[in-house]
């Protein structure tokens, strides 16, 4: 499939939600039965925040990297409240209408690093973190400098703020190669392990998955 026949498939995705949930669905069956390469689908990142919420007791979501909104859509009747930032003002504003509806959903426009800082003073409960935001093309948008990745600053926020979080859950670990502001998964580790002492820190099928022991 050449480049502009996928943007008018993502288009057509965006456009008719509908269709993009059996997409969805054919995708995640030929991942199984192709034996779990990277990148993992979507339809299974939402199997894996559902369980982390439900195996901590976690009502409210904090998503950088809004993109469709399939994330929110997809766990939007597990969650008390979702918070979600997007960098591209074009899906940004396709999400907020998206979800105009539902009073439990925020969602935020701009760099996430920058974003959160003003979202975690406004959360009093325990909440699970779902960090996705990067650049990939498309309409997506980039921070600049090169940089594909804010995760870093993002973890500061969130180590730095007063939030009661015990699950964070980074999307795409095969991206983290130390190019684009991505760091090494190593570095990752160390990074997280130092400012968490009793955290696990475990990657399975292209998510990081960092947490509180219990």
């Amino acid at each position: 499939m050449n480049k502009r026949m996928t943007e008018s498939v993502q288009w057509l995705l965006l456009r008719l939600p509908f269709l993009n949930i059996w997409v969805t669905k054919i995708l995640y069956i030929k991942w199984l039965l192709n034996g779990k390469p990277a990148p993992s689908p979507h339809i299974y990142a939402k199997k894996v925040v559902i369980e982390y919420a439900e195996k901590y007791n976690v009502h409210t979501l904090v998503e950088t990297g809004t993109y469709r909104g399939d994330m929110v859509y997809g766990t939007k009747n597990i969650f008390k409240q979702i918070y979600s930032v997007e960098l591209s003002e074009e899906l940004c504003q396709r999400a907020q209408n998206r979800f105009r509806n539902n009073n439990h959903i925020s969602v935020n426009c701009g760099d996430s690093s920058q974003v959160l800082s003003k979202i975690l003073p406004q959360i009093k409960e325990p909440c699970l973190f779902w960090l996705d935001a990067h650049y990939s093309g498309w309409i997506t948008a980039q921070i600049g400098g090169g940089i594909e990745s804010p995760i870093f600053e993002e973890l500061r926020q969130i180590f730095n703020s007063d939030i009661k979080c015990d699950v964070i859950l980074m999307d795409d670990a095969r991206c983290f190669v130390g190019e684009k502001g991505y760091p090494r998964i190593n570095e990752l580790k160390e990074f997280v392990l130092s400012k968490r002492p009793d955290w696990e820190f475990e990657v399975k099928d292209d998510i990081i998955r960092t947490y509180q022991s219990l």
